[in-house]
């Protein structure tokens, strides 16, 4: 499947990331699209991935639909309106003590429909609760898994136990990732102050990522180049950018999904290392 990471801002402040796919079916030959929503109250947000224009390039269909979800107050009116007739005392009044067995399936067929209601309206609740960047890692707890890549620039390799000794960062990116851009001055500034960040460069170009590098900076103590994202694969990584916490042992400690930016420093990254830099 290819997916997109997309970052979200609102008068200029990091809002939310989404994830759209556009998932391949070998066995059927069908090419199907998961949109991604990111759902409110006052309005939905939908992304999905068109086609694929080149040179790591996507088309991409956006909407804002405000008051979607307010469809559902339609349903539960229906729902109040069908409780209030099932609670009308004229049904009940003078209602043998003994119900016999057809009027007990009577009652029953008409509170079904709202008790399937009230589990919809359950399942809507814990739907807009969820989390939809919140993405689980298996490597969270876990030594970082072993490999032996060039390192974008050099002539030598780097292995996973090289990178052991002090907590860091560990940054996917690629020129490909537009997000990757928007987050890459705040991980300058992240190096500056002192905190560590190795690179890990994803299914990219080595050549435009030296020259990415050179225009934009280079935050990185070390970037090591996975061109056919293996390693990504080991590690979990569903696209670019993500960041991994990497303790002094090797052992991940943490994944964020998206873009780096202040907020996700401070509430999310800086307590594994000593409340930040």
């Amino acid at each position: 499947a290819d997916r997109g990471i997309f970052s979200v801002t609102l008068d200029g402040e990091m809002f939310t990331t989404m994830m759209p796919e556009k998932r391949r079916y070998v066995a059927s030959g069908q090419i199907m699209t998961e949109a991604a929503i990111d759902a409110g109250v006052m309005r939905d947000l939908y992304l999905a991935l068109g086609e694929p224009l080149g040179d790591g390039a996507w088309s991409v269909r956006g909407q804002h639909k405000p008051m979607i979800r307010w469809i559902w107050f339609g349903a539960l009116l229906i729902g109040l309106g069908g409780l209030t007739t099932a609670l009308d005392r004229r049904y009940r009044r003078g209602r043998p003590a003994t119900v016999p067995q057809e009027t007990s399936v009577l009652l029953l067929k008409r509170f079904l429909p709202l008790a399937a209601f009230a589990a919809l309206v359950l399942l809507l609740v814990r739907g807009l609760a969820l989390d939809p960047t919140a993405l689980p890692s298996a490597r969270v707890g876990q030594p970082l898994p072993e490999f032996d890549l060039q390192v974008l620039g050099g002539e030598y390799r780097r292995s996973a136990g090289q990178w052991h000794g002090k907590p860091a960062l560990l940054n996917v990116w690629a020129t490909w990732c537009f997000s990757c851009r928007v987050e890459h001055p705040y991980l300058l500034d992240l190096a500056e102050s002192g905190v560590t960040i190795y690179g890990l460069n994803y299914k990219d170009d080595p050549a435009k990522a030296l020259t990415w590098l050179e225009e934009l900076g280079n935050p990185y103590a070390e970037t090591v180049v996975d061109i056919d994202g293996d390693f990504g694969f080991d590690l979990g990584v569903y696209g670019a950018p993500e960041t991994y916490v990497i303790d002094a042992a090797g052992t991940v400690q943490y994944r964020h999904v998206g873009v780096v930016d202040e907020r996700v420093w401070t509430e999310q990254l800086a307590p594994f290392f000593g409340g930040g830099s």
